[in-house]
C-alpha cells in the first residue's frame, strides 16, 4: 500500500497576533481532551469502507506556558511524531476485479480547523488459480489448448512457465517458457500435446506472473486415442474386370518395419505382408475384381511388428457392366403384361439375387431365391399409365453369382376412346352415364377434364381421387334436338396417371309426362307456384300455355299471353296460383305445345291442409314402459265425404333426426278408420314404448285418400327408465378398483353406443370404453369395465352410468366406498413370553417395602443439576468479559485487532495528533 498527506493550514491573515494567541491557547485546552473527527472516503466507495467518525487524543503533548514557547510554533513538523500516542482508522477493503484502486480519505473535526486528507492506492492480485487440463486426442495428431491471460493494468507483465511431465510415454506436452503480457490486452499461452501412439501422459503446467506474483496451477492429462484414418480412398471400377490401385505407405522411423494387411472387403486382394526400410516409403498395390456394380465401403488396414497400425477408409464405386441381354415389352394403357426371365444358378449352393428394377409402370419383387445348380423363372409385369416409348432396366445381382442385367425398350400405346352405351332422353329431361377413374397412387391426384361439347353434355371440371382407389364421375346428357345423333369426347388427365377418354353417343324422343308439382296449403288461402320451361332445341320455337281442364277452379296461370316465343336453349318461367274450396285434393295438368309431337305436360296437384292452433297434445311414459292412449278428434273443415275415404294417422316429428326412433316408439291403432258424418269425431289409439328417454315435439297427420290433412300438434315425452343394476365399488384412498360387466344390444344388430356418467355423479368413477360397436343380442356381449378413484375420506361416492344407443339406453347406479377396517388380532407366537398367573399376581399385589425407582423424578433432577451449571459457567464468562485482556493496548489497537471479515483487507493508519 502507498499512502501520502496533503496537510492545509487555516489561517486568517486580518485577525489580530493577540487573537490568535488566544486561539492557539484555545487549541492547547482542546487538544487536551479527545476529539471527534469525521471521515469521509470521496472515490470508489464501493470497495472502501472506514467508520463515519473516529476519537483522537493528544494527552502527552505539554506546552511551555511561562517561556511564553507553545506547541503551536510547532505545527506541521515531525520531530515529535513519534513520540505520541496515534489514534487508528481502520479501513476496510474489499475487491472482485483485479486491478489498481485509488481512493480519497478525508478526516476532520466539527469546526473544520483541523482537516486531514489521505490518498490511498490498492493494487490487488488473483489468488492462485488451480485447474485440470484434459487432452483427448487421436495417435499421429496433435491439438493446442490457448490459455488466456487477461492484463487489464497499465503495466507489461512478464510470465514465467514451468511445464513438468512424464517421460518414457509415446506422448509429450509442449509449451514456451517465458511470455509477455502486454497491457489492456489478452494474452495467449499455446500448450500442445502430441501423441505418437495410444498411451496416457501426466504433467504440471505452473504459469507464474512475475509482476503481480500470480500463480496459474494446472494439472495435465494427456490421453492418446486410436488412431484415425489417414484418408479416404475412392476407387473407380468396372464389375467383372479387375482394377490395380497403388497405396503409399511410409516409415518414419529409424528401424526397418514389416506391415501385415487386413481389409474387410472381399473383392479386394494383394500381398498379406511387406517389409520397409528406415525413412523410406512403400509402394503396395492392391487388386479389385467386383462382380456386382454399386457402391461400397470398406477399410484396409496395416499393422507393422510393433502392434502400431495405419488404416485407410476405402469406397469403391463400381459401375455396372454392360447389358447382356434385351427384351421388349409392348401393351396399351392401363392394360398390364406380363414378362418371364429364365435365371440360372451355376452354383452348388442356393442363391439370392437381389432384383433391381428401373422403368416407369415395372412391377416385379424385389428378390429372387434359385436352389443350386437350378434354373427359375421371374415375373415382370408392365403396366404403363401413359401412352408413349421409354426405356427400362431390371439387374439380377447376387455378392457370389455377380449380376444379369436386361435392358427393356418399353412402349407403351394409346388406347382407344371407351364407348359408353348410347343414351335415348326424352327432350326437357336429363340423362347420366359414369365414367370410372382408378389412381393407383400413394398419393392424392387431381385431374382436370375436358369436353369436346359442352352444349349437350356436363362434367365436373376437377377431379380428386384419393390414394389406391377407384371413384365414379357422372357425365350429365341434356339433348338439344329430336331422333339426331348428338357425340362428345370426354377426356380426364393427370400427368401422373396418365389419361382416360370416353366417347359419349345420345338422342333426343319426344317428351310425355313431367314431373308431377306438389302444393299444399289450408282451405281459402292461395299459394303461388311457378314451373321453369327451357326450349330443349337449339332454334327459337313459339309454345302454347294451356290448363287441362280449363275450367279448374282450384288452378289459375298467371301469364298475360299463352303464345310466347322463345329463343334457342332458353328459359321460360309459368307462374300459376292455387286455391283449396274444400278440403279435397285438387289436379290439374299444366301444358306447353311447341307442335303436335312436341308437348310437354306438367301435372299440377294441389292438397288442402288444416292447422291446429290450439295447445298441443301431450303423451308422457316411463323409458321401457308401455302406455297407451286413446284420442277422438273431431276433423274441422270437412264438408263432404266419400264412401271410399279412409283415414290414415302418422306422428312426424318436427326434428327429422328422430324420426327413426318415434317410428320405432310409436304404433297408431284406428279404431274406428271410417267416419259417418262430417261431424263425427275421428278415434284413434295410440301406443306409445319407447326404449330410451327424449322430448320430441311432433304432430298428428291425418290424411283421406280424396284429399285433405290436418294437422295437430303433440309432445312425446319418455322420462328416464329404472336402474338395471346397481354395483358396488370399494378401493383404498387413492388407489384404483374396478368392475366389468358385458351387454348386448336388444337386437341382432350391431350398434353404436356411447357410455357416460350423469353430471351429478362424482368424479371418482370412470368408464372404458366410452364409445363403441354393442354386439347384437345372442353374442358374448361387450365388455365395460368401471373403475373408482377415491381421493379422500368421507361419506360415500354415488354416481348414474348410462349407456345407450340410437334407440336404446341402460342406466345403473354405481356406489363407491372404503373397505370395512378391521383391527389387527395378535396371533400365537412359538416363543412362550406370558407370565403365570401365580408370577402375575405376585406383582400386581408387592408389598409396600418394595424399592421401586422412579425414572421421571430421576430424570427431572438430572436436568436442573445440569441448568444450573449451565448458569455459573455463563456468569465466570461474563465477569471475564469486562476486564483487560492485553494490558498496555488502547481500546482501539484491541478492536482492530479483533476485527476481521472473509475476503477483506484490513488497513491500519496511525495518526498523530497534531493540529494542521
Amino acid at each position: 500500500f502507498f499512502f501520502s498527506s496533503r496537510r492545509r493550514h487555516t489561517r486568517q491573515r486580518s485577525v489580530s497576533w493577540a487573537r490568535r494567541c488566544v486561539q492557539e491557547t484555545a487549541y492547547r485546552m482542546l487538544l487536551r481532551e479527545p476529539q471527534t473527527f469525521e471521515v469521509k472516503i470521496e472515490e470508489n466507495v464501493n470497495v472502501f469502507k472506514a467508520p463515519s467518525t473516529i476519537v483522537i487524543s493528544d494527552k502527552n503533548r505539554r506546552t511551555d506556558a511561562i517561556g511564553g514557547k507553545s506547541d503551536a510554533s510547532k505545527i506541521g513538523s515531525d520531530i515529535d511524531r513519534d513520540k505520541a500516542e496515534d489514534s487508528k482508522l481502520q479501513v476496510t477493503f474489499s475487491a472482485k476485479v483485479v486491478k489498481e484502486y485509488k481512493t480519497k480519505i478525508i478526516i476532520s473535526n466539527s469546526s473544520k480547523t483541523d482537516i486531514r486528507v489521505y490518498d490511498l492506492v490498492v493494487r490487488t492480485h488473483p489468488p492462485p488459480v488451480f485447474g485440470t487440463l484434459t487432452f483427448n486426442v487421436p495417435a499421429r495428431h496433435s491439438v493446442i489448448q490457448d490459455i488466456p491471460i487477461n492484463n487489464e493494468s497499465e503495466r507489461e507483465w512478464q510470465i514465467k512457465v514451468d511445464l513438468q511431465q512424464d517421460r518414457g510415454f509415446p506422448g509429450r506436452f509442449e509449451c514456451r517458457n517465458e511470455f509477455l503480457a502486454q497491457k489492456k490486452t489478452i494474452t495467449n499461452i499455446p500448450l500442445k500435446f502430441i501423441p505418437d501412439w495410444v498411451c496416457q501422459v501426466n504433467g504440471k503446467l505452473s504459469i507464474n506472473i512475475q509482476t503481480t506474483n500470480q500463480m496459474f496451477n494446472y494439472e495435465l492429462v494427456g490421453k492418446g486415442e486410436e488412431p484415425l484414418a489417414e484418408d479416404k480412398l475412392v476407387i473407380n471400377c468396372e464389375a467383372k474386370k479387375e482394377t490395380k490401385y497403388t497405396i503409399t505407405i511410409p516409415n518414419q522411423t529409424d528401424k526397418a518395419l514389416t506391415y501385415n494387411v487386413q481389409t474387410d472387403l472381399k473383392v479386394l486382394s494383394g500381398a498379406p505382408s511387406f517389409k520397409i526400410l528406415p525413412k523410406q516409403a512403400e509402394k503396395y498395390v492392391v487388386t479389385i475384381s467386383p462382380l456386382v456394380g454399386g457402391i461400397d465401403m470398406g477399410s484396409i488396414t496395416f499393422t507393422d511388428n510393433e502392434e502400431r497400425y495405419i488404416w485407410y477408409v476405402v469406397e469403391l464405386h463400381v459401375r455396372s457392366s454392360d447389358v447382356e441381354h434385351e427384351k421388349e415389352i409392348e401393351t396399351t394403357v392401363r392394360k398390364p403384361v406380363a414378362c418371364d426371365f429364365s435365371i440360372k444358378n451355376p452354383l452348388n449352393e442356393p442363391v439370392t439375387f437381389d432384383v433391381e428394377i428401373k422403368g416407369e409402370g415395372l412391377i416385379g419383387e424385389p428378390s429372387f431365391g434359385i436352389q443350386a445348380n437350378q434354373t427359375k423363372v421371374y415375373e415382370l409385369v408392365y403396366a404403363p399409365l401413359k401412352p408413349g416409348d421409354s426405356l427400362g432396366y431390371i439387374t439380377f445381382i447376387s455378392e457370389k453369382a455377380g449380376e444379369i442385367k436386361y435392358k427393356l425398350p418399353l412402349k407403351a400405346a394409346d388406347c382407344p376412346p371407351a364407348p359408353l352405351e348410347t343414351l335415348e332422353v326424352e327432350l326437357g329431361k336429363t340423362g347420366t352415364r359414369i365414367a370410372k377413374l382408378e389412381n393407383p397412387t400413394r398419393d392424392e391426384q387431381v385431374v382436370i377434364s375436358h369436353n369436346s361439347n359442352p352444349t349437350n353434355y356436363d362434367v365436373q371440371d376437377k377431379i380428386i381421387i384419393p390414394p389406391y382407389s377407384l371413384i365414379e364421375v357422372k357425365i350429365t346428357y341434356t339433348p338439344a334436338s329430336l331422333d339426331a345423333t348428338e357425340t362428345a369426347k370426354i377426356v380426364f388427365e393427370n400427368r401422373v396417371i396418365g389419361r382416360w377418354e370416353f366417347a359419349l353417343e345420345g338422342r333426343g324422343k319426344p317428351p310425355t309426362e313431367m314431373k308431377q308439382e306438389r302444393i299444399t296449403t289450408t282451405v281459402g288461402d292461395t299459394i303461388p307456384s311457378s314451373i321453369t320451361f327451357k326450349n330443349p332445341l337449339k332454334d327459337p320455337q313459339q309454345i302454347e300455355i294451356t290448363l287441362e281442364p280449363p275450367e279448374s277452379k282450384e288452378f289459375v296461370v298467371l301469364v298475360k299471353k299463352t303464345k310466347v316465343v322463345l329463343p334457342g336453349l332458353s328459359t321460360f318461367p309459368i307462374p300459376f296460383q292455387f286455391t283449396p274450396r274444400s278440403m279435397t285434393v285438387a289436379k290439374a295438368t299444366l301444358v306447353v305445345s311447341m307442335s303436335k309431337t312436341l308437348v310437354w305436360r306438367f301435372p299440377l296437384e294441389g292438397d288442402a291442409e288444416h292447422l291446429a292452433h290450439g295447445p298441443p297434445y301431450s303423451l308422457k311414459c316411463q323409458a321401457r314402459k308401455r302406455c297407451q292412449e286413446p284420442y277422438k278428434i273431431l276433423l274441422p273443415d270437412l264438408m263432404e265425404l266419400k264412401p271410399d275415404d279412409s283415414f290414415a294417422v302418422d306422428v312426424v316429428p318436427k326434428d327429422a333426426s328422430l324420426d327413426g326412433l318415434i317410428k320405432r316408439s310409436v304404433v297408431i291403432e284406428l279404431t274406428k278408420p271410417t267416419l259417418s258424418r262430417v261431424d263425427e269425431p275421428l278415434e284413434f289409439l295410440v301406443k306409445f314404448e319407447p326404449l330410451r328417454p327424449f322430448k320430441a315435439q311432433s304432430e298428428f297427420l291425418i290424411s283421406k285418400p280424396s284429399g285433405g290433412r290436418w294437422r295437430f300438434g303433440v309432445i312425446l315425452e319418455a322420462t328416464d327408465a329404472d336402474v338395471d343394476d346397481t354395483i358396488e365399488i370399494k378401493s383404498p384412498l387413492h388407489k384404483t378398483s374396478s368392475v366389468s360387466f358385458k351387454l348386448c344390444n336388444h337386437t341382432r344388430i350391431y350398434a353404436d353406443f356411447q357410455a357416460f356418467f350423469t353430471h351429478d355423479s362424482a368424479t371418482e368413477f370412470s368408464v372404458y370404453p366410452k364409445s363403441g360397436l354393442l354386439e347384437p343380442f345372442g353374442k358374448e356381449g361387450t365388455n365395460f369395465i368401471v373403475s373408482f378413484t377415491p381421493t379422500e375420506y368421507g361419506k360415500n361416492k354415488t354416481g348414474k352410468l348410462i349407456i345407450q344407443t340410437e334407440e336404446m339406453q341402460w342406466a345403473y347406479q354405481i356406489k363407491g366406498s372404503h373397505p370395512e377396517y378391521k383391527v389387527p388380532k395378535p396371533g400365537g407366537g412359538r416363543l412362550d413370553n406370558k407370565l403365570g398367573k401365580e408370577m402375575e399376581s405376585k406383582l400386581l399385589h408387592k408389598g409396600p417395602t418394595s424399592t421401586q425407582k422412579n425414572y421421571i423424578k430421576e430424570n427431572m433432577k438430572k436436568q436442573k443439576e445440569i441448568e444450573l451449571k449451565a448458569a455459573e459457567d455463563k456468569k465466570k464468562t461474563t465477569e471475564g468479559k469486562g476486564r483487560d485482556p492485553s494490558p498496555g493496548k488502547s481500546k482501539a489497537e484491541i478492536n482492530a485487532s479483533k476485527f476481521s471479515a472473509p475476503q477483506q483487507l484490513p488497513l491500519t493508519f496511525h495518526m498523530n495528533t497534531h493540529l494542521i
